[in-house]
């Protein structure tokens, strides 16, 4: 099928959507494959980002999904070198990773990503993001010596970026944090079901407990009260041995009432 270019940069309806995707997990790799190729994406998967850039170079892609951590060559230098090729820069970069600190989206910021998605994420998420940059991508290169000077946490960063890839970068990461506070709504949802389930289950047990202490005070009593009659009845016609035996009867029975 013909690719075609609008006046933005972007592929014509008509174009196949490619993807290539750097993973190091063969899980994650196959779980990012499924997920893109039952939405019709085409996808090459690479093993590292060095694998990944010869694949880029070889036929651009559409889109690249790369993982940041990664043997040979990382997500933040495959993004680098792809946006300081002039011919690949265009391409869209969305990184993929466990780390969320904001060192790590200002890293992706000066390796000129234009999208964060942070692990573990939801399928559909993962899917929205990843429509939400083909939708906005438009091939936005920073001028050269536009250079923006920040410090952040006692560092200084020197960013060159447009103001398209800072919005997508800002976007992606407000979303990160949208997504973890639905995560933890829905753990304290499921943290006060438990809970709730604990209450029931404590009260249940503590009425078994009341229950069962009920239906054996009556015979436990009635072993401690005859065996202090047997005591003060027939203590004195027992041996040593006989009084030793009845004494142990009587104080457990004493030990268990209080119980």
């Amino acid at each position: 099928m013909a690719m075609t270019m609008n006046e933005d940069g972007m592929q014509g309806a008509d174009a196949k959507v490619s993807v290539v995707v750097a993973e190091d997990s063969p899980t994650q790799a196959l779980r990012l494959r499924h997920l893109l190729e039952s939405r019709g994406y085409e996808v090459r998967g690479c093993g590292d980002g060095l694998a990944a850039l010869e694949a880029v170079r070889a036929a651009p892609p559409t889109l690249v999904i790369s993982d940041v951590v990664m043997p040979r060559m990382d997500g933040y230098e495959l993004s680098r070198h792809i946006k300081d090729d002039p011919a690949l820069a265009p391409i869209p970069v969305m990184l993929l990773t466990a780390l969320s600190d904001p060192h790590d989206v200002i890293r992706g910021i000066e390796a000129g990503a234009d999208h964060f998605v942070v692990k573990p994420f939801e399928e559909e998420y993962l899917a929205a993001q990843v429509r939400f940059l083909l939708d906005n991508r438009r091939g936005e290169q920073a001028p050269e010596g536009d250079t923006i000077t920040v410090q952040f946490g006692g560092e200084r960063h020197d960013i060159r970026a447009g103001r398209r890839q800072i919005l997508n970068l800002l976007l992606s990461t407000y979303g990160a944090a949208v997504e973890r506070n639905k995560e933890l709504a829905r753990a304290q949802a499921e943290l006060q079901a438990v809970n709730e389930q604990l209450r029931l289950a404590f009260r249940e047990l503590e009425s078994f407990s009341h229950s069962v202490s009920h239906d054996l005070r009556a015979p436990v009593q009635k072993i401690q009260g005859f065996g202090e009659l047997l005591r003060e009845a027939c203590g004195e016609r027992l041996d040593d041995t006989g009084r030793h035996y009845l004494e142990r009867v009587i104080a457990s029975a004493r030990h268990m009432n209080e119980l």
